[in-house]
């Protein structure tokens, strides 16, 4: 079998020799370098976040929001805000439509009617138009997993002041996430002309503010069933006590004979609200997409229940861009004090509302968010969410509405719509390395980067010291979100998107870009061309999520001519490609981090452990009584639910290659997502699953892709290299 090009025809057990020679440079590349270079490296980030709000013919809101943050290189962050609200338009007052014009002044039972406030007939008493302005201010220390900090916000009429933090602890290899929070408000309203005395008239006032006090608590847990389903359970308990009023609503007084609203009377509530609800929510990946679903029940002391189901399917569009619908319904009934009129011949009650939203409610919502990278132009990304909400309530109620009053809907349908758009810029700060090439390094994780692990990232330790245990996983995930970060092609703010955007320009490179390039160019010399470091442009036109949709000859065969290793110019650390031409180190960048994230374990201590990143896992050492860590290989029809071999290993790599998880099929067959650079195909008759045993995990997955890429010789190909594999 010829590996190389022609005239250059090693044994394979030179192929072997030089591949080990060509990772062991790799690996060697001084760590405290890299870590010297990366923690130089920082990112500002601004987002600019716009809100608006509209209800039709009633409230307007506009809301826009700058965000600055700096992350820094131990992972955390400090951030400020400034935002400010517009609010135009009115709501509901709670009083209710006449089909007349009142009389101005007489008295039925003991109520006087004594204002002027007529509306024409059937309309829904509001207040008048205006308008308002809010500012709003807070920062706070973005580091995880406790999140806490001041929320000062104030009005013309209104003021909050609070603190709310947070706590999470990852159990069980962080299969398990426990999360507990709670929060402390302390409010003031002093509405505008002083505080209405409640069902009252409202020409009594008092001027003193009105304080409200709230206490939340949170506890949460999380559970990873597999490696594509979490679940979530998670309660609250909110304590409000004080002033709980809505000082602009009132309630009309009604005469029981014409139904005729004479007179209106202010709202009164409770000075007590205790609030709880139960949320459970479920998110799975798919191949490429991810579903989401949500059931939420709420309860309180007033009386109301609810009930809220939220469904979300996320669907990638392409490789920077998706979009997610949405759709909520929600169902609440009415407090126990909610009324839409007292008659005047009744002795008004101790608590009384007519504010709608303490009604009985049914609400629809659908929506959709949309987002793409617009590292094209600039680092960041850009998102735009839009919702239509379609409420409705009880518009006839039997136990309050009178005969003339039947006409009128006394909940009329609310139709509003929402849309927020939200633009994120990411600042890099380039600095020197030590042998004065450009390095950078992002401090930020993009969603559409951290998505593409196939599987959670795992670090078992065999011991019983939790704080080593801890201080570990805390290297080896510093490690592994460097190299995402630094070398991931789904970012829009490191090196390889500077390569990729060049325009045919060269790009220097740092010491350990230029070894994983090198080792790139040394794994396509190795397969005479089949292992491409560029090839990753053909991501563009397949879709590998299961179904049976294949590009078609002409945009494979425009897709080819910006692939090929060999119209890379590569000398001296710098490369140059022509424009169009893209790299792509995932195929051996897992693997590295997987052994990069080894090494420095094993520097850190004699324990043994194992590294498991999605499936490609190093193993450091035997375990105490001399045992050997046991690892299953997927059964590929059954991913992440069944193991058909299990393998006994004590200190090396092992990695799988296949289609398993991503493939399309075509006229009968299952095509996995490695593709033959030269044809822009699939690999045809190729085994369903490969794994191989190493000295390390890079080289593992090396000898498993190219044996992958050998098709039907795949075992063949691996009988000749003196390795560990399993084929399925």
């Amino acid at each position: 079998m010829q590996l190389e090009p022609a005239g250059s025809t090693p044994s394979n057990l030179a192929l072997r020799e030089r591949l080990s020679k060509a990772a062991l440079a790799l690996l060697l590349v001084p760590s405290a370098t890299m870590a010297a270079a990366d923690s130089t490296a920082a990112t500002n980030q601004v987002d600019f976040t716009g809100l608006f709000y509209g209800e039709s013919s009633r409230v307007q809101v506009y809301e826009p929001i700058v965000r600055a943050t700096r992350l820094f290189g131990d992972g955390q962050s400090l951030s400020a805000q400034l935002g400010i609200d517009v609010i135009t338009g009115a709501s509901p007052s709670g009083a209710r439509p006449s089909a007349g014009v009142a009389d101005d002044d007489h008295r039925i039972g003991p109520y006087r009617h004594h204002s002027r406030r007529h509306h024409p007939p059937g309309e829904v008493p509001g207040p008048s138009r205006g308008a308002g302005r809010r500012m709003a201010k807070n920062h706070g220390d973005g580091s995880s997993p406790r999140r806490s900090g001041p929320t000062p916000r104030a009005k013309k009429d209104y003021q909050s002041l609070g603190v709310t933090g947070k706590v999470s602890a990852e159990l069980f290899q962080k299969l398990l996430t426990v999360t507990a929070g709670g929060g402390y408000n302390d409010d003031s309203v002093f509405p505008t002309g002083g505080t209405p005395i409640g069902l009252s008239d409202g020409t009594e006032v008092s001027n003193k503010s009105n304080s409200k006090k709230v206490t939340s608590l949170l506890l949460g847990v999380s559970r990873i069933l597999t490696n594509r389903w979490i679940l979530s359970l998670d309660g609250s308990r909110t304590l409000e006590k004080g002033y709980l009023t809505e000082p602009y609503k009132v309630i009309s007084i009604v005469n029981p004979f014409s139904g005729e609203p004479v007179d209106q009377v202010t709202d009164n509530r409770p000075s007590t609200r205790n609030r709880t609800s139960a949320l459970l929510s479920s998110a799975y990946h798919f191949t490429h997409d991810i579903g989401y679903a949500s059931y939420r029940y709420y309860w309180d002391t007033w009386g109301i229940r609810s009930n809220t189901v939220d469904l979300k399917y996320r669907k990638d569009l392409g490789d920077d861009w998706y979009i997610e619908p949405h759709v909520r319904y929600y169902r609440q009934t009415a407090a126990d004090f909610f009324t839409t009129g007292i008659s005047t011949f009744l002795a008004p009650p101790e608590f009384a509302t007519a504010d709608y939203r303490l009604g009985q409610l049914t609400t629809l919502t659908l929506g959709a968010n949309f987002a793409f990278h617009i590292g094209e132009i600039i680092p960041g990304q850009w998102n735009l969410r839009a919702e239509y909400i379609h409420q409705t309530g009880n518009s006839s109620p039997g136990k309050d509405a009178t005969a003339p009053q039947s006409p009128f809907n006394l909940a009329p349908p609310i139709n509003t719509v929402t849309a927020r758009h939200w633009l994120r810029i990411q600042l890099l700060r380039s600095s020197a390395s030590p042998a004065g090439r450009r390095s950078t390094a992002s401090r930020t994780t993009s969603p559409a980067a951290s998505k593409r692990w196939p599987a959670p990232a795992r670090l078992l330790v065999d011991g019983d010291d939790r704080d080593e245990a801890a201080a570990l996983v805390e290297i080896a995930e510093r490690e592994a979100l460097r190299i995402e970060r630094k070398f991931s092609r789904y970012r829009a703010d490191n090196l390889i998107h500077e390569i990729n955007h060049a325009n045919g320009k060269p790009v220097e490179v740092d010491d350990e870009t230029a070894h994983l390039i090198d080792y790139g160019a040394t794994c396509w010399e190795l397969s005479a061309g089949l292992f491409d470091i560029t090839s990753g442009v053909l991501r563009r036109i397949w879709k590998f999520d299961g179904g049976n949709r294949v590009p078609g000859p002409k945009a494979i065969e425009t897709c080819l001519e910006r692939v090929g290793w060999g119209r890379v110019t590569w000398q001296d650390r710098t490369l140059s490609m022509p424009t169009g031409m893209e790299i792509d180190l995932g195929g051996i960048g897992k693997e590295y981090a997987v052994d990069r994230v080894a090494g420095l374990l094993a520097a850190q201590t004699t324990k043994s452990f194992l590294v498991n990143f999605g499936g490609d896992l190093f193993a450091g050492g035997l375990r105490r009584g001399q045992r050997t860590w046991g690892v299953g290989i997927d059964d590929p029809g059954r991913t992440g639910n069944a193991a058909l071999y299990r393998l006994d290993i004590a200190r090396a790599g092992l990695a799988t290659s296949g289609d398993a998880r991503r493939f399309v099929r075509w006229r009968g067959h299952r095509l996995g997502h490695i593709l033959n650079p030269k044809t822009g195909w699939p690999v045809a008759g190729a085994p369903h699953s490969v794994t191989v045993v190493a000295p390390t995990c890079l080289e593992a997955g090396t000898i498993s892709t190219l044996a992958y890429l050998q098709g039907p010789e795949a075992r063949t190909f691996l009988e000749q290299q003196g390795v560990q594999f399993w084929i399925l």
